[in-house]
């Protein structure tokens, strides 16, 4: 008959990471402002070669997903203004001036936090750029939600520190 362990006898101490404990850093941006962030992560693909009459996979180029966040457009400070100050560091309408990338490029930092606000896991945005702005918000005369400004943000790598 086996001898159970002490460490399997007794309950382990599980805390898990919940979605709504996070502070994300953009310089420029106020961290209150970030309603939601979504697509810390990877995809190496895979490469096909064939040999003889068989053939064998390996692991891609990584490309590093492209991040979602979403803003709370405030009155002030003006949620548009802020996300705009940046936009024009990569292409200003009124001159036809585009910027150098490492004008625009801006390093991110995204914590989550534990139920007393330490920071239990840390990540770092390297050489991020606005890809895509859908909308400014939009607006409605029945609604009585907030306005948010969705943005799509390409970057170069992200490095996971803890």
């Amino acid at each position: 008959m086996p001898i159970l362990d002490t460490n399997e006898m007794l309950g382990q101490v599980f805390e898990p990471i919940l979605q709504h404990r996070f502070i994300m850093y953009i310089d420029g941006i106020p961290s209150f402002m970030i309603k939601s962030v979504d697509g810390i992560g990877f995809d190496d693909g895979e490469v096909t070669i064939d040999h003889i009459n068989s053939y064998f996979k390996i692991r891609a180029k990584r490309r590093w997903n492209d991040l979602n966040i979403v803003l709370y457009n405030a009155v002030t400070p003006n949620g548009a203004q802020a996300v705009m100050e940046w936009a024009r560091l990569q292409y200003e309408t009124v001159t036809g001036r585009a910027g150098y990338a490492d004008f625009y490029w801006k390093d991110l930092k995204f914590n989550a936090l534990s139920p007393a606000g330490e920071i239990v896991t840390e990540w770092v945005v390297k050489k991020a750029f606005i890809k895509n702005i859908a909308n400014f918000g939009s607006y409605d005369w029945a609604a009585s939600e907030y306005t948010s400004i969705p943005l799509v943000i390409g970057n170069s790598g992200m490095i996971l520190n803890f």
